[in-house]
C-alpha cells in the first residue's frame, strides 16, 4: 500500500509525483488542500509534523521531505532506475539535485507567493492571518506570509528571484553541454525529475524566457516535456492554482 499526500500545485508535490509517474506505481493520492490549511490540521501534522507536502505512506512507514521520498522511493521500486550504477555519475545526481534544494526551491517562493498566492488569500481577514502565522509549525513561513500577504507585488523580489533562476539555468545548461543529454548523463535520474518543477513553474508564470539564452537546456526542457510521465506528474489545467497576475 502507497500512499501519496500532495496538493496538485505543489512544488514539491511535483517532483515526487514525476517519480511516481516514471515508475508507473499504483499509488493512492490524498489532497491535501493548501489554500483551506488543510496541512494544518492535526490529522496531517501528525504524519508530516512541518505541515508541507508531500508525504508518503509505505505499508505503515512514513517518509516526508520531497529528495528523501524520491530516493527512497528509487530504492524501494529499483524499475526503472532513476540512479546511475556508477559512483561519480550517482555523485552528479546528488550534486544536482542538491542544487535544486538549495537554491531552485526557494528562488520560485518569491514569484510563487507574490504571482500566484497573494491573489487567492486577500480574501482572508486579519484575525485569519494571524490565526495561520500563530499555528503555523514553522515559524518562520507563519511569519512571512503574515509580513508578506497585504503588501504590494514585490517585483524586486521577483527579478532577484529570476536573477538565481538564469544562475541556476547557466549551471544546468553547462551540465548539459558536457554529459548530457539528461541532466545526470546517459539516463533520466532523480535529478531530471528534481527540476521538472522548476520547468513548470517559471511557464506558468509567463517567464520562459529565462531559459532562451540556454540551447542544451532548452533541448532539455524539450526532451523533458516529451516524456508521458511529465504530463501526468505536472497539474492539469483545472488542477493548477491560481491564473498568476502578469509577471512585467
Amino acid at each position: 500500500m502507497l500512499t501519496f499526500y500532495h496538493y496538485w500545485d505543489s512544488f514539491c508535490s511535483i517532483k515526487t509525483r514525476l517519480v511516481l509517474e516514471e515508475k508507473e506505481l499504483d499509488y493512492d493520492a490524498v489532497f491535501i488542500d493548501l489554500l483551506a490549511f488543510e496541512q494544518l490540521k492535526p490529522a496531517y501534522t501528525q504524519l508530516n509534523p512541518k505541515g508541507v507536502v508531500p508525504t508518503i505512506e509505505h505499508d505503515g512507514l512514513v517518509v516526508v521531505e520531497s529528495t528523501v521520498i524520491n530516493e527512497y522511493l528509487d530504492e524501494v521500486f529499483p524499475d526503472p532506475p532513476l540512479m546511475p550504477a556508477d559512483p561519480g555519475s550517482r555523485a552528479r545526481v546528488r550534486f544536482l539535485v542538491k542544487l535544486e534544494d538549495d537554491k531552485a526551491h526557494e528562488a520560485m517562493r518569491a514569484p510563487t507567493f507574490n504571482l500566484m498566492i497573494k491573489p487567492m488569500i486577500a480574501a482572508l481577514d486579519d484575525d485569519e492571518i494571524d490565526a495561520i502565522a500563530a499555528n503555523h509549525p514553522q515559524k518562520w513561513i507563519g511569519d512571512y506570509w503574515k509580513k508578506t500577504v497585504r503588501t504590494p507585488i514585490d517585483r524586486d523580489a521577483i527579478d532577484e528571484a529570476l536573477a538565481v533562476v538564469c544562475d541556476i539555468s547557466r549551471a544546468l545548461d553547462d551540465a548539459l553541454a558536457s554529459a548530457g543529454p539528461w541532466l545526470g548523463g546517459d539516463m533520466f535520474s532523480l535529478a531530471d525529475c528534481a527540476f521538472a518543477p522548476m520547468v513548470d513553474r517559471i511557464e506558468h508564470l509567463g517567464m520562459a524566457d529565462v531559459f532562451d539564452d540556454f540551447s542544451a537546456l532548452k533541448t532539455w526542457i524539450a526532451h523533458l516535456k516529451a516524456r508521458p510521465a511529465y504530463g501526468r506528474g505536472v497539474p492539469p489545467d483545472d488542477k493548477r492554482l491560481h491564473a498568476p497576475m502578469a509577471a512585467a
